[in-house]
């Protein structure tokens, strides 16, 4: 379902390469892809490149360096945050949709020195523009879900690829892979 603002701010994800096979390998391809299903393989190549910095960095250390250089999410007048009430185009927070962007270069910069790493200071981009005023004219994207808050906080959202299980997931599973190899 598209959503009532998806002929205004159609977003169709992030283009990059693809294998456009089904169940088995298919030709190479140029794809426009989103979601945590996308977002996580990235998170997890960051740890394997912030092990490749610092093989010694803990699970606790990885996480805490996808945290801490994190891009702030965006915000915007006009569009309400993430929630139960609103599920269709909306604005991640911390509580939503975990701890920012993913920003490469700075969990790099902070596997590098995880003692004396210090996050640049950055503020969150707006946005504002005519699309999103048209597309905000028009009420709620979708209709709110039906499910109830279950009192956790997050109102239903997962937390994304940089929520707190994912990352704890993902960090656990490449220091374990790390631990296995150095063994054997």
């Amino acid at each position: 379902m598209a959503g009532r603002w998806g002929p205004l701010l159609g977003d169709g994800g992030l283009l990059t390469l693809y294998n456009d096979g089904a169940q088995a390998p298919g030709a190479a391809a140029y794809a426009y892809v989103f979601g945590t299903s996308f977002s996580t393989p990235q998170v997890a190549g960051a740890l394997a490149l912030m092990l490749a910095v610092r093989p010694t960095l803990t699970a606790a250390q990885l996480i805490d360096g996808l945290r801490l250089s994190a891009r702030p999410h965006v915000t915007s007048p006009l569009i309400d945050s993430c929630s139960n009430a609103n599920p269709g185009r909306c604005i991640c927070t911390t509580a939503t949709c975990g701890a920012g962007l993913l920003d490469v270069p700075e969990a790099l910069r902070y596997a590098g020195d995880p003692g004396g790493y210090s996050a640049p200071a950055r503020i969150g981009a707006v946005i504002d523009n005519d699309e999103v005023r048209a597309a905000a004219d028009l009420g709620a994207d979708r209709v709110a879900n039906s499910g109830s808050d279950d009192g956790d906080g997050d109102s239903g959202v997962s937390g994304g690829a940089l929520g707190w299980p994912w990352l704890a997931a993902l960090a656990l599973a490449v220091w374990a892979v790390r631990r296995s190899r150095a063994r054997g």
